[in-house]
């Protein structure tokens, strides 16, 4: 269907690269936030050996592979500061059919557990809903909430100890506005970086999408 929305877009140019990231709200409520760059690939001169790290885009010149980091950091009140985080996921079971009894087929049904953790890694199982829920409800009984989307590639790309949440939920703190650091570039054996990061308030993101469920 035909859609309007606000887009937000500014550009950064760090060293060969120009980041333009986009901050989209629209009509239904949903908000996205996105990143690709633009500019300059990296390179290094071509040796004997390094086709290994990536290929060869001029004479002499190899494009390397290389990683890129990037972290959303999103506080989010709905309705209020009493929120927690919620994780839902779906299974199917073997039913038997209303109409037919004697034939059973595989429905879906939907989970809800309490997340015991409140960093999901790339190396483990995420769930297919990640709720951000006030304690308030709607007409129907269900808690208002949005729910957070994050796409991300680099996953199963990075070291084993080296894995980072790929989303993190905190308590809110007035003190850290940022949920990383720019000087972590500089610590290259211990950096820190999460692709979203969500603050709720108080108890307890690449692509992060947010969509509301509330009528």
């Amino acid at each position: 269907m035909v859609n309007s929305a606000l887009v937000f877009r500014t550009i950064t140019a760090i060293g060969n690269y120009d980041y333009i990231w986009d901050f989209i709200f629209y009509q239904s409520g949903s908000v996205e936030a996105k990143v690709h760059a633009s500019g300059y690939i990296s390179s290094s001169y071509l040796v004997n050996g390094s086709l290994q790290f990536g290929h060869q885009v001029a004479e002499n010149v190899l494009g390397n592979i290389h990683t890129h980091f990037i972290n959303f950091k999103v506080d989010l009140d709905v309705l209020g500061v009493k929120n927690v985080f919620q994780t839902k996921d779906m299974e199917f079971v073997n039913m038997s059919l209303p109409w037919m009894p004697e034939h059973y087929a595989m429905i879906p049904h939907l989970t809800m557990s309490a997340p015991q953790e409140a960093a999901l890694c790339y190396d483990k199982k995420t769930p297919r809903y990640l709720h951000i829920a006030s304690n308030q409800t709607n007409r129907w009984g269900h808690q208002r909430s949005y729910r957070l989307q994050v796409v991300s590639f680099a996953g199963e790309h990075l070291p084993e100890k080296t894995l980072h949440p790929l989303v993190a939920i905190t308590k809110h703190k007035d003190t850290e506005q940022t949920s990383s650091s720019l000087y972590s570039q500089n610590d290259i054996w211990s950096p820190f970086c999460c692709c979203c990061c969500c603050c709720c308030s108080p108890n307890v993101i690449y692509n992060a999408h947010c969509v509301p469920r509330w009528p």
